[in-house]
C-alpha cells in the first residue's frame, strides 16, 4: 500500500474481513449439509444461502475497495499555504 490506512479505516477493514470469514464459514457449513429449519417457516436454508452469498460478495468488495483506495491514493499531501488559499484564508 502506498499510504497508511487511518484508524477508522483499519477498524472498518477488520470488520469487513471478519464478516467475510463468518459468511465463508456459514457457506462451508451449508456445503456439509447444515440446514436451517424454523418452526413457523420450515426449511429456509436455500434463502439463507442466497443471503450469505450476497453478503459475502458485499463484504469482499468493501475489503477490496479499502485496500485499493489505500494503494491508489494519487492525491499528494497538501501544504498549509495551499490549503489556506483554497479555503479563501489569504
Amino acid at each position: 500500500m502506498d499510504r497508511q490506512l487511518e484508524g477508522w479505516e483499519l477498524e472498518l477493514l477488520a470488520s469487513h474481513e471478519k464478516a467475510v470469514r463468518e459468511y465463508e464459514d456459514l457457506l462451508r457449513a451449508f456445503d456439509t449439509g447444515y440446514r436451517i429449519i424454523l418452526p413457523d417457516l420450515g426449511d429456509v436454508t436455500d434463502d439463507e444461502r442466497k443471503k450469505a452469498e450476497w453478503f459475502l460478495a458485499h463484504h469482499t468488495a468493501n475489503v477490496l475497495k479499502l485496500r485499493e483506495g489505500a494503494a491508489n491514493d494519487n492525491e499528494p499531501p497538501m501544504d498549509e499555504e495551499l490549503a489556506d488559499l483554497i479555503a479563501g484564508d489569504w
